[in-house]
């Protein structure tokens, strides 16, 4: 059984494969790094739930190519593997959107994007590019 097969199969819960060389890219080809992570039982099951309540409203189903498919969290990165382990990638990614978040909800609260201000810092060399939002 292929590696790719057996994530569908119902004793790999949790389990985490990954595509080594995969490229991306229709004009250019860019290397990418592709990690797939099976969802635990209780993971899926929470899911399904989301899948079904999303279809309900808008009287939409999905296909069964794509509810299979909801089983794995997918990651795609060109992160070097010596930078980041394949079984680190996920906890980086969760991490990111908690940061990601919390930046969303400081631009909601102190309506930055609203803010002539803005450019006075952008164009000041004394704060450092990364906190520049």
């Amino acid at each position: 059984m292929s590696k790719f097969k057996r994530f569908f199969a119902p004793e790999s819960p949790g389990e985490t494969f990954e595509l080594k060389h995969a490229y991306i890219g229709d004009k250019q080809q860019l290397f990418a790094r592709v990690i797939f992570n099976r969802l635990t039982e209780k993971q899926f099951q929470k899911r399904q739930a989301k899948i079904t309540e999303k279809e309900k409203p808008k009287n939409r189903a999905y296909s069964e190519k794509s509810k299979l498919v909801a089983v794995l969290n997918v990651y795609v990165t060109n992160t070097p593997w010596e930078w980041v382990p394949m079984e680190q990638v996920h906890e980086l990614y969760t991490l990111r959107w908690q940061i990601e978040i919390v930046f969303k909800t400081w631009k909601s609260l102190f309506k930055i994007d609203h803010n002539r201000n803005v450019k006075r810092i952008s164009n000041n060399p004394s704060i450092p590019s990364e906190l520049k939002v």
